[in-house]
């Protein structure tokens, strides 16, 4: 009896690993909706979010709660030396962030890893 129990919590457990969520980056391109989520640290590691001084400058709100849950595009796609995917993000609705930049960038598999950025 016990090596039933044991055979069919193996074959449980393999199946659970198969079905868990791969971050496929393959399939997103330019025009793919995302969703900003929440930081992973204090402050977004992964989301290239403008400083505070420099958001003040060009006469924007430095108000980093409007960024969460925020519908995002892609609008330019880079692939860097490293074979990292850099990409510019641009507000659904047309608005700048903060009042003040047009996009963000974000390291894309990265971002997606650490749940900043969610798929739709």
């Amino acid at each position: 009896m016990k090596t039933v129990l044991t055979a069919l919590y193996f074959f449980c457990g393999v199946t659970l690993l198969q079905a868990s969520p791969t971050t496929e980056i393959d399939d997103l391109e330019v025009g793919s909706v995302l969703m900003i989520g929440s930081p992973s640290a204090n402050l977004y590691e992964h989301i290239e979010v403008p400083r505070m001084n420099f958001i003040i400058k060009k006469g924007g709100i430095p108000n980093y709660k409007t960024l969460f849950e925020s519908k995002v595009i892609i609008s330019k796609m880079e692939e860097m030396p490293d074979g990292s995917k850099v990409v510019h993000l641009k507000r659904k609705n047309g608005k700048r962030f903060f009042n003040s930049h047009s996009y963000i960038k974000a390291k894309l598999k990265e971002a997606l890893d650490a749940e900043e950025l969610v798929r739709l």
